[in-house]
């Protein structure tokens, strides 16, 4: 799998102000882990290069796009920003179904909310897809001076609890944080071909393959509904 996404071209398209893209392919994404780790900057700083420093904590969701064109398909990566609050936890478990990858977020510098790793996986799957792949972010790279969790131990527990990959990223400086999102997409939409490898994707030819799975790991944008992002 690594060896086919290293392959893959990809272009990443600048997310507009007005976000009018119509796409032809549309994956849902879900950004979790305790608060204050980061979760809204690195998505912020993945998707439009940019940084936000004061801390404003989110309260349910944020929603973000992320653009690429992959074999001429204009594919959008929508991000589920989500909220870390202990008491938001509850209603975060109604929209994991239909997710097609996680990234868990801890901070370096923050031992809870690497300790909690394990308590967002079993949650995750419990409540989503439970073929849902997972990435593992160590977030505030930039926090060398405070960091608390190596980046061995990171890639430790990426391995110990099955996580797809593992990055260190730093939304303050863009560090990875973009290199996440390009993976995830790359990653999606291999996916997708695996599932639909009987379809010629520029013919509307009948889909073949595991129907029920390939429905889970995407979620295929229609263009005559209203977009729900």
């Amino acid at each position: 799998m690594e060896e086919e996404i290293n392959k893959l071209d990809i272009e990443v398209i600048p997310t507009p102000k007005i976000d009018n893209i119509k796409s032809d392919l549309t994956f849902k994404l879900i950004v979790v882990g305790n608060p204050s780790v980061g979760k809204s900057c690195l998505s912020l700083q993945g998707t439009t290069g940019k940084f936000e420093d004061s801390y404003v904590a989110t309260v349910g969701f944020d929603f973000y796009s992320f653009f690429a064109k992959i074999e001429n398909q204009l594919i959008r990566l929508q991000i589920w920003d989500t909220c870390g609050q202990e008491g938001y936890r509850s209603l975060v478990q109604n929209f994991y179904r239909g997710t097609a990858l996680a990234i868990l977020v801890y901070a370096i510098n923050d031992i809870k909310s690497f300790n909690d790793v394990g308590t967002w996986v079993k949650q995750l799957k419990a409540y989503s897809n439970p073929d849902v792949k997972m990435f593992l972010v160590g977030n505030k790279n930039d926090l060398e001076n405070e960091r608390k969790i190596s980046e061995e131990e990171g890639r430790k527990c990426s391995k110990d609890l099955d996580f797809y990959c593992f990055y260190e990223t730093s939304a303050k400086t863009g560090f990875n944080s973009k290199e996440v999102f390009i993976k995830a997409v790359k990653l999606l939409y291999i996916n997708y071909k695996k599932y639909n490898s009987g379809q010629n994707m520029n013919d509307g030819g009948k889909k073949t393959g595991n129907k029920k799975l390939g429905k889970d790991l995407l979620e295929k944008e229609k263009r005559k509904k209203k977009e729900c992002c």
